[in-house]
């Protein structure tokens, strides 16, 4: 072959350390000193910025000499590799980020938190095996172009799916300014500024006197409407919204979820059902104040179209509620058989029904436990618990 030809260097593969002290005493000339040990990363970064500008007699040397080397130990080894052959073989070096499998990486990257957001948002809780999908969606990557030539790759598998959404959900911030929750805040207020924790509590005793409920579970407690409506809105933003949908109170007590719900959520009816009649009748008043609330031109339709409907029942003994896309349930005061009687009422409940309760968690359901956090309630701290009905695939 014409040419120059190419001088074979000597492959060492332990180059030695210079010595920092020459042999009459006097300093060492400038020159390299001994590096620490280089991390995967860190050396692959370093020999893939070489090969850039390696001259062809080196890059020949160095890819006879790349299997030998100890950086066969690292995941940068394949890729590396690949653009000593591309530049040999006058071939375009396109470098390509190795997929994602791990829960640190998907939730150290923003471009994997962006894609579960946008995938969440297509896939609708309710629609059929609909984590399937999102984990089909998730490992589908697409392939390079001039406008993304590198775009991110993912391969998970589904607990790690269903555990980086649980990190993202822990780590979202309340949002107290967004615009929902200055509605919440707008509307709520005038709603149930002469209400009290401590009012709606005699109430609830003086009715349960008169009617001599003396179990437990009829006491009375509630969760304030801005605690519940920043939790709403960091479910719903995180786990997806019903396209349509029905909001349920199951223990509504004086009826604030209700309207808090209807704005923060996509319900088109929002329903509280209470055995004591004094507390339905207090949420049930208050729509006429709600309609003549919401008639301003910068309410959004979805909140002036919701309807309410107040039940006064045991949700114990109605399954009227079963229809609904998404539960709230007060069982704090619940013994252990009343709650086992009621989870085989829950579970009459459709795929993609979302739940949520209060302190006491649900063992033994078709609904999954998609993540768990501290919350504040009329008694003082608890925990809360949010649940998808799932189908056998997803569980």
């Amino acid at each position: 072959m014409g040419g120059a030809a190419i001088k074979k260097a000597p492959i060492v593969e332990q180059p030695a350390v210079p010595s920092q002290v020459k042999s009459d005493g006097s300093d060492p000339a400038p020159g390299p000193t001994p590096a620490s040990p280089a991390s995967p990363s860190d050396y692959s970064q370093s020999m893939q910025s070489s090969i850039h500008s390696m001259p062809m007699n080196e890059l020949a040397t160095s890819l006879r000499a790349f299997d030998k080397s100890a950086s066969k130990r690292f995941n940068e080894r394949t890729l590396t590799h690949r653009l000593l052959n591309n530049r040999l073989a006058g071939e375009p070096e396109t470098i390509r980020r190795p997929p994602l499998h791990t829960l640190d990486e998907l939730i150290e990257s923003d471009e994997a938190r962006a894609k579960i957001s946008f995938i969440f948002e297509k896939q609708s809780p309710g629609e059929s095996s609909r984590w399937e999908k999102i984990l089909s969606a998730m490992n589908t990557n697409l392939e390079p172009s001039e406008e993304d030539p590198d775009p991110i790759q993912i391969n998970i598998k589904m607990p790690i799916l269903k555990k980086a959404i649980q990190k993202i959900f822990i780590n979202k911030p309340s949002d107290h300014s967004s615009s929902d929750m200055t509605l919440v805040k707008g509307i709520l207020y005038p709603l149930y500024k002469k209400h009290s924790s401590d009012r709606a509590q005699r109430i609830s005793t003086n009715e349960r006197d008169e009617k001599k409920l003396i179990e437990p579970h009829y006491v009375y407690g509630e969760m304030p409407y801005e605690q519940f409506s920043l939790i709403l809105q960091r479910i719903l933003s995180t786990y997806g919204l019903h396209r349509t949908g029905l909001f349920c109170d199951l223990g509504c007590g004086v009826g604030q979820l209700c309207y808090s719900a209807c704005v923060i959520g996509t319900f088109q009816k929002c329903i509280g059902i209470d055995i004591l009649g004094s507390l339905v009748m207090r949420g049930e008043k208050r729509v006429s104040l709600w309609g003549n609330m919401i008639g301003e031109e910068f309410i959004p339709s979805k909140i002036k179209d919701c309807v309410f409907e107040w039940i006064k029942d045991d949700f114990m003994e109605t399954t009227t509620w079963t229809s609904a896309t998404f539960l709230f349930l007060h069982w704090t005061a619940f013994s252990l058989s009343r709650r086992k009687t009621l989870i085989t009422l829950l579970d009459r409940c459709a795929e993609g029904t979302f739940l949520v309760t209060l302190t006491h968690p649900i063992k033994k359901s078709k609904f999954e436990l998609l993540v768990s956090d501290t919350c504040t309630v009329s008694w003082g701290k608890t925990t809360f618990f949010v649940y998808e009905k799932m189908n056998i695939q997803s569980s």
